[in-house]
């Protein structure tokens, strides 16, 4: 059991996340993370999604109760495939300039991202006892495509934050 509610909210999102069984995309290859790390070792596995952190939780001032604060932690959902890949390895091949393939499961891809929206969007999500449960999820897109990624090293990243919110007692 975690000892952090944003650790339990990272737990979830990344159960709720294999639940929903992408296509092409193995349960193996979606992992929580600290940080995005997929150059150095191609992790998680391509295709596949990190669930990490995002760098700023939200408190709001003017909400919640005298005695309890409404707390938004920021997980990053980020969806990852290589667009072309070595046929020995396996692993991304360098991007020649023009050759980038434009179809290579596009919509599929799209697909992942509007099926992980649909999921949590406005949704609540239960935790484990002991936890504040979230009572609402919002959505903060980030880029569909990351432009250089892709056109540099044939790696389509795209990525969503889920903001889960909470209402914490302050004691």
């Amino acid at each position: 059991m975690a000892n952090s509610t944003y650790y339990a909210i990272l737990e979830a999102v990344h159960t709720k996340i294999v639940q929903l069984s992408l296509t092409a995309i193995p349960a193996a290859n979606i992992q929580l993370a600290k940080t995005e790390h997929f150059r150095e070792t191609v992790e998680p596995g391509l295709p596949g999604i990190h669930v990490m952190p995002a760098p700023v939780e939200t408190i709001l001032v003017n909400e919640g109760t005298t005695c309890r604060d409404d707390i938004g932690y920021p997980v990053t959902v980020l969806m990852m495939d290589s667009d072309r890949q070595d046929t020995g390895s396996g692993l991304p091949a360098d991007a020649i300039p023009g050759t980038q393939d434009q179809e290579h499961r596009f919509d599929e891809k799209l697909h992942w991202r509007q099926k992980i929206r649909k999921a949590f969007i406005n949704q609540r999500l239960t935790l484990a006892t002991g936890y504040p449960n979230v009572l609402r999820c919002t959505i903060e897109p980030l880029e569909v495509v990351r432009r250089n990624d892709w056109l540099e090293a044939n790696i389509w990243i795209g990525g969503l934050v889920v903001r889960c919110w909470t209402r914490e007692d302050r004691g």
